[in-house]
Parts: structure tokens; sequence; C-alpha cells
């Protein structure tokens, strides 16, 4: 059975995805989606952030904020720090965050609860973690 080979990054070939991240995010640039390439740029942070990159993460992130301010790409960008353990720009992005979208749904019962249960892992307070998760409230900043 002949299977059909999976992006660069499946066969482990982290560099080859990074140069094809910079290419799309520079081809969008030029069609102006900025919206788009804040994405892949937040999509990278992430990708950066998991296999344990904390500086290019960080870097990724905040190429994203630079290139846009809306939803997706603020929230991958959150994801990203949250996940480095950025325990000063994680939880000041997730606040402004939660601040510039009050009334959105997906915001308000999706990202904000992932955010701030990671960002109480983050701190060791897993049963913060479970309350957020369940419904309960943001911790206190």
């Amino acid at each position: 059975m002949v299977t059909k080979p999976g992006p660069p990054l499946f066969w482990g070939r982290l560099d080859k995805a990074r140069k094809f991240t910079l290419q799309a995010v520079a081809a969008t640039e030029r069609a102006e989606v900025h919206e788009a390439a804040a994405g892949l740029e937040a999509a990278a942070a992430m990708r950066e952030a998991l296999f344990g990159y904390r500086v290019e993460a960080g870097q990724r992130a905040a190429a994203a904020l630079s290139l846009s301010k809306g939803r997706e790409a603020q929230y991958g960008a959150a994801l990203a720090l949250v996940l480095t353990g950025d325990t000063v720009r994680a939880p000041a992005l997730t606040n402004d965050f939660g601040m510039r979208f009050p009334e959105d749904t997906i915001v308000r019962f999706n990202y904000m609860p992932t955010l701030w249960a990671q960002i109480a892992l983050s701190r060791s307070e897993a049963l913060k973690a479970i309350e957020v998760l369940t419904g309960g409230r943001a911790p206190a900043q």
C-alpha cells in the first residue's frame, strides 16, 4: 500500500517547514492578505512552542501580532506564548484578547478558557485549570 507523503514537518523536516512558512507568509503579504499572513505566523509560533523553541515561538508570535490584531492571530500568538511558559506576555495578551472580543462567543467559551487553563497549568494550578474549563471564572490577574 502506497501512502501519500505528508507535509515536511510530518517527516521531521522542521527546517523545511520553517522555509515553507516564510514563503507562504511572503506570498500572502504580497497579495496584501494580512490576516492570512498573521495566521500563518501564529501557526508557526505554535509549532515552535510545541517543539520547545521558546525564542522562535516568541518571535513568530510577535510577527503575527505585527501583521494583525484579528481574533485568530491573537489567539494563536497567545496560545504559543502560553505554551512556552511566558508568564509575563501570555497573561497580558490573554487579558487584552478578552477585552477586545468580549461578546465573541468562540472567544468567550472556547479560546479564553483554553488560554486561562493552560496559564493555570503553567503555574502548577491544576484545580484552577479544571475550574476554568468547567465554567468557572478566569483567574484574577
